[in-house]
């Protein structure tokens, strides 16, 4: 959650901001659940190799003509084992820093105002794109229209307006 400073305040999210934000979170999460989907497929297929190998080259009774490898099945499912709860702890926590927060901004229903200064205004040639550099923490340049950079001047405030914890930037005034 962000610090909320002097310069800056929460306010309601319109309904434009909840619906942007909820198709956020419903795309986050699909493609967080396709990920994970692929990291077990392929934990799963590359043990079962391991496990498949090791059965053929582990020979615990036969002492003379040992093996270059000598995987034991059960230090095989042991480290199945460990690797699953590792990426599960790992995506597990992923999930709960990025995709529940976002659930718990939406159900919150507040957003972030921030005032900020205009530190520098720049004008991209290559993509015919006006921008303010601000003071923010959060934000640090946002693109703007050409009739706004026209407005305001170095060292005018502004207003953005972000969402507490994944900052996603809704606008300025």
């Amino acid at each position: 959650m962000v610090h909320i400073t002097n310069n800056s305040y929460r306010e309601p999210m319109e309904r434009e901001e909840l619906q942007y934000l909820e198709r956020q979170a419903v795309r986050q999460r699909k493609l967080f659940l396709r990920v994970a989907h692929y990291i077990f497929l392929g934990l799963a297929l590359f043990m079962t190799a391991l496990y498949t190998f090791s059965n053929f080259t582990y020979d615990p009774g036969n002492i003379d003509e040992r093996t270059e490898t000598p995987l034991s099945p059960v230090f095989v499912l042991q480290v199945a084992a460990g690797m699953f709860l590792f990426f599960a702890i790992v995506l597990g926590l992923l999930y709960y820093f990025t995709i529940l927060s976002l659930f718990r901004e939406i159900k919150s229903g507040y957003k972030v105002v921030e005032q900020a200064f205009i530190v520098e205004k720049k004008y991209m040639s290559q993509t015919h794109s006006y921008h303010f550099y601000l003071s923010s923490r959060i934000k640090k340049s946002i693109e703007v229209n050409k009739k706004d950079y026209n407005f305001y001047d170095v060292n005018d405030e502004i207003n953005i307006e972000y969402s507490p914890a994944s900052y996603h930037f809704f606008g300025y005034h």
